[in-house]
């Protein structure tokens, strides 16, 4: 049995859809996976919709276990962390109440991170990372794709290095809430 514990999706920062997510997964063997996009556990229920689907079902080469999951940010003595929770109940509304309320903060700290640049000459800097980013949690991978896409940067990681990392101009802290919190929703 081969297990993988810990993946995203493009419901947050992964390159691949929640159901080819899937499809690889159980290509090379995997017999239980974990999706655990950040803060958000939309594509945990695409999944569980898909795997409902007796066609969808019919196409994979052999059995997988759908463990929902997500990874919350959180801060734990002034530094942040992402905290796995594993085998969580999507429809839990303290957990869906939660999750919303990290995603606003991650849309605030977007907005920050949009004027931020805006006032470093780049404009439509939060549109771009907006329409990168579709309906998945919008973070700062997408504004560092906006960025090299509009030839800013010739690297993604050239954008985190002049803009967007840890003491940058653009950067913008976290505000997250404790590990003691995110544990409680996990439990809860």
């Amino acid at each position: 049995m081969i297990f993988d514990l810990h993946t995203h999706s493009t419901a947050s920062d992964g390159a691949l859809s929640p159901e080819a997510l899937l499809a690889r997964a159980n290509a090379n063997g995997v017999s239980r996976l974990a999706l655990t996009d950040h803060d958000t556990v939309a594509g945990v229920k695409v999944l569980q919709a898909a795997l409902a689907d007796p066609a969808f079902v019919a196409e994979l080469s052999a059995p997988i276990e759908l463990v929902p999951g997500v990874e919350i940010s959180a801060e734990i003595d002034g530094r942040s962390y992402h905290i796995l929770g594993l085998w969580l109940d999507t429809d839990n509304e303290t957990l869906n109440t939660f999750l919303n309320g990290q995603r606003l903060a991650r849309e605030n700290r977007a907005e920050a991170i949009g004027k931020k640049l805006a006032k470093q000459g780049i404009t439509g800097a939060l549109e771009g990372a907006k329409a990168l980013a579709g309906d998945a949690v919008l973070s700062r991978p997408h504004f560092a794709r906006y960025l090299l896409e509009q030839g800013h940067c010739t690297k993604e990681q050239q954008a985190y290095k002049r803009w967007l990392g840890a003491g940058k101009s653009c950067d913008v802290p976290s505000k997250w809430p404790s590990g003691h919190e995110a544990i409680a929703t996990i439990h809860a």
